[in-house]
């Protein structure tokens, strides 16, 4: 009885902040789409071979698992909390985007669309992969704990990446980027209040 109202209560959490989510994830596309069509192909093609590949070759999961546990020891003095870190923080592509602005500074710069199509490959590969384990890891059947985690995590590894993305992306918008999300958020949450509360 316990256990089932806990589900219940955290698939309502979900429904709370699936605007905010919403709003994240759309804001994070439209400064994607603003790239220069050169640029958003590559990092398209990055997001599409990954799909492929774990769809039908390999699911990347040892892969996903050792920058995961990279990070918790990074993180070790965040104590039970470190394992966390490692959804939270897409650290393949902060490796990424460090080599991208390594190679710039050399001179390297003909890589460019290498590095996007890297950066989209593992961007993809660090959320997926973070999804399947969440998954996994919710016995319930609604996946009450899945939703919210994913939910959540979803949004701050965007808003990490809008933050760290400016150097390889310079057309990329923080600002913008913030500003859509906010104004987007307030927006559904509106919205929902009055077909939830104002009387028709």
């Amino acid at each position: 009885m316990k256990q089932g109202l806990l589900t219940i209560l955290k698939f309502f959490l979900f429904l709370l902040i699936l605007p905010f989510v919403v709003a994240c994830v759309l804001a994070f596309q439209d400064q994607v789409l603003g790239v220069p069509v050169h640029k958003e192909q590559w990092l398209l093609w990055g997001i599409a071979a990954y799909t492929v590949l774990h769809l039908f070759l390999y699911n990347f999961k040892e892969v996903y698992g050792f920058g995961r546990f990279i990070v918790a020891k990074i993180f070790s003095f965040l104590g039970p909390s470190a394992h966390m870190a490692g959804a939270v923080i897409p650290i393949y592509a902060l490796l990424v985007i460090c080599l991208g602005l390594l190679l710039n500074a050399l001179g390297h710069g003909a890589y460019e669309r290498l590095i996007l199509f890297l950066l989209a490959f593992v961007v993809a590969l660090h959320i997926i992969g973070t999804a399947q384990q969440l998954y996994e890891s919710d016995p319930s059947s609604m996946k009450s704990q899945y939703l919210v985690s994913f939910g959540l995590i979803l949004a701050a590894n965007l808003i990490i990446l809008a933050a760290v993305i400016i150097p390889l992306l310079p057309e990329f918008s923080f600002i913008a980027f913030i500003k859509s999300m906010a104004h987007r958020t307030i927006v559904y949450y509106t919205h929902v209040y009055k077909v939830l509360f104002v009387p028709r």
